[in-house]
């Protein structure tokens, strides 16, 4: 019954987790499912309740409930008790044991994976055969994100050459990518992580491929390895990429024109390829910081018709700095909390606030999942445990609580 349970709950830790990254199947979502997931939570506390350590992580929790509150979605007891109730999961798996997160890492990981490699495939071969779908599915929350369902991936009308899997945007899945190749130390003697780079090559994400390059410097340096000869050999690399970009039929090629054309310098945006955030972004964050609603950030009705962009500038017209610095803080907070390895708990957290200027989702799974889980890596040999047989006694005494 116990590993029933276990399993069940990390089914809703993943289901969140596809949740946070914007799967086509969770856009209407019913709240009912949000009460299952409570439930299936309740049963996992009552039978692992002994492994379980609220007190140490009771401050970090604390926290993230005033930074989501702070956020403005708790407009009445009713909409506060739904965002308890959204975040419920994800709460309690920050009081579960090393052994759990390090667990919950791989088979997260895998399942995950075994969406992506069959989404990929069917990705490619849908240019060279037309391949049965669903039709059209829309995403209310902008007009642009209108989709042809092929239930294992979908395509977007404005960037349809891009993956993205199931998921709303290639940049969305960039980026989680990153995090999860961090997590994993970049460490190539595993398949997932020769999965997770091929993928992130086919999403053509310029930011994507930033944050990976970054995340595995910050590898390097966190694992105490030389990374000179990483610069001389992707120097290299990058050259022989941006020349062939560069001239095969005349710069004419998706990768000249996705990658390396935005990639030169522009006068106001830095590079022009930094479209994060649009002009009435720029106006209102000006605006903004010269009377008191930076902090809590404008109503929804002062920006609701603009198209804003995304990044740390938009979310701090949306919710102010308040709840920006609440989830520094909650970030900062797990990652000091007995660290095994404080180097590379801090290059993680910079590796955050890095896509945190891109793109700013500190309050999705997709996010706490690979952090929490990471900060375990020094037992991450350890992670194809298989906790439903007692594992060893110097393993227990290994694999401790937080």
């Amino acid at each position: 019954m116990k590993k029933i349970v276990r399993n069940a709950y990390l089914f809703v830790l993943f289901f969140m987790f596809l949740r946070s990254l914007n799967a086509w199947f969770t856009w209407d979502m019913n709240n009912l499912v949000t009460i299952v997931f409570v439930f299936v939570t309740t049963f996992y506390i009552v039978f692992f309740r002994n492994e379980l350590n609220l007190s140490a992580n009771l401050l970090p929790i604390f926290v993230f409930l005033v930074a989501v509150f702070g956020l403005g979605f708790a407009k009445d007891l009713s909409n506060a008790l739904g965002l308890i109730c959204n975040f419920f999961p994800i709460l309690v798996f920050l009081t579960t044991p090393r052994a759990f997160k390090i667990y919950a890492l791989n088979v997260i990981t895998r399942w995950w994976l075994f969406i992506l490699i069959p989404s990929l495939g069917l990705f490619l071969l849908s240019f060279f055969i037309d391949l049965p779908n669903l039709g059209q599915i829309e995403n209310k929350t902008w007009e642009m994100y209108v989709y042809t369902n092929y239930v294992f991936f979908i395509k977007g009308q404005f960037y349809d050459i891009r993956f993205n899997s199931i998921f709303l945007e290639p940049g969305h899945l960039g980026m989680i990518l990153a995090f999860f190749l961090y997590a994993f130390k970049f460490d190539l003697t595993k398949w997932q992580v020769w999965v997770m780079l091929i993928v992130e090559f086919f999403t053509l994400s310029l930011a994507g491929y930033v944050l990976v390059a970054i995340a595995y410097v910050f590898s390097l340096i966190a694992q105490r390895k030389s990374f000179l000869k990483f610069i001389l050999y992707v120097s290299l690399f990058l050259g022989s990429v941006f020349a062939g970009a560069r001239f095969y039929n005349n710069g004419d090629n998706l990768l000249n024109v996705l990658i390396v054309d935005r990639l030169q310098l522009d006068d106001e945006k830095g590079i022009v390829g930094n479209n994060r955030t649009s002009t009435a972004a720029d106006d209102l964050f000006e605006e903004m910081v010269t009377s008191n609603k930076i902090w809590w950030g404008w109503p929804a009705g002062k920006y609701k018709d603009e198209d804003l962009g995304a990044g740390w500038q938009v979310f701090t017209i949306k919710f102010g700095l308040i709840p920006l610095i609440l989830f520094a803080i909650f970030y900062f907070l797990l990652a000091n909390k007995r660290p095994l390895d404080r180097r590379y708990n801090m290059l993680f957290l910079a590796l955050l606030a890095i896509a945190f200027v891109q793109r700013a989702y500190p309050f999705w799974e997709s996010w706490i999942i690979p952090f929490v889980c990471g900060m375990s890596f020094k037992f991450l040999r350890e992670a194809d445990l298989r906790l439903d047989n007692n594992p060893a006694k110097e393993q227990r005494s290994k694999l401790k609580r937080i």
